[in-house]
This record gives C-alpha cells, sequence and structure tokens, in this order.
C-alpha cells in the first residue's frame, strides 16, 4: 500500500475514535488489516497488550512530525498514557476502505483499552492456531488466552468471543 494511503487511512481512524491511546489504536489497526483485509502492510507480534507494530510507532512519529496528529503523554500512576488527536479537520475516509474503516473505528471507541487488548489478543491467537494448522476452537482459543493473559476469565473471554463475531471481526469457532 502506498505510504500516502496508510497514512490517509490512520487519520481516518484517529479521527473517528475521540480519547484515542496508543493501545486502542494499535489494536484498532491490527483489526482493520487482519479481520477486515485492509491491506496496510503492518507486522504484528504478541506483545504486553496484545498485537503489536513497529511499524505502527513508525507511522505515528511521521505523522506527529508532519504535523498532522499531536500525541500528548500524560502521567497515569507509575506509567504514561497517551492520547492521540488530529490536528485538522477531519479527512475523508479512504471510500474503498470506509465500510471496514467504520466497522472496526464504531465497535473499538465504545471499548476501554483493556477489553481491546482481550479482543485483540483472541483474534491474534485464533489466526495463529489456524496457521499452525492446530485446533482453533473456542476451547483451544480460550485456554491459549488464559494462558497468555491470566488476568481475564474464561467467562469473560468467550463474551468477547461472542462480541467479536457478532460484530463481524472474527469468523465463528
Amino acid at each position: 500500500m502506498e505510504d500516502d494511503l496508510k497514512r490517509e487511512i490512520v487519520f481516518s481512524v484517529i479521527s473517528l475514535m475521540p480519547n484515542l491511546g496508543k493501545t486502542k489504536l494499535q489494536k484498532s489497526l491490527y483489526f482493520l488489516q487482519e479481520s477486515q483485509g485492509v491491506p496496510l502492510g503492518f507486522d504484528f507480534v504478541m506483545y504486553h497488550y496484545g498485537p503489536y507494530s513497529n511499524d505502527i510507532d513508525s507511522v505515528l512519529t511521521e505523522m506527529s512530525a508532519r504535523g498532522t496528529i499531536e500525541i500528548v503523554g500524560y502521567p497515569r500512576g507509575d506509567w504514561v498514557g497517551y492520547e492521540i488527536r488530529p490536528t485538522k479537520e477531519e479527512a475523508a475516509v479512504p471510500p474503498e476502505y470506509a465500510k471496514q474503516i467504520e466497522r472496526v473505528a464504531g465497535f473499538f471507541s465504545r471499548l476501554d483499552a483493556q477489553q481491546t487488548e482481550l479482543c485483540a489478543t483472541i483474534h491474534f491467537v485464533k489466526s495463529i492456531l489456524a496457521e499452525k494448522k492446530q485446533e482453533a476452537t473456542r476451547d483451544a482459543v480460550t485456554r491459549e488466552v488464559i494462558n497468555i493473559k491470566p488476568k481475564f476469565s474464561s467467562e469473560v473471554v468467550n463474551e468477547w468471543i461472542d462480541k467479536l463475531v457478532a460484530a463481524g471481526l472474527m469468523a465463528g469457532i
């Protein structure tokens, strides 16, 4: 994908999601690419809060340097949180990806960072199991998610599997 179009898509997501932090943006772009098929070209690995791409941080740094967005840090106890805001008027959503962008932004704009982390981890685990040609059943995905993220119960994981399927962000399992 062309860099200008990639930045335009990232900007559209930022514009559509108020109070957006880095974690939520990472996971939203993960879903846009991996679930909705938008060919952003980001490489994702499992990290502290679910799938993460260094490439996205590079794009954000570039967009901030150009003055397209502003990234504001604020102290949250012993760590720093971030809010990412557009600095110009909303851009038109690229029409060829409008449906996917609006689906992802609409779903994730209602969630907090922890819920977003869980959703992305569920999808990532399901994708990795399928990629390794292992059985990606509901039980297998739930078990692996809990291994990675023991702070979530099986009931909560299963609840979010259902929500992702209902939202059209993941195939049923």
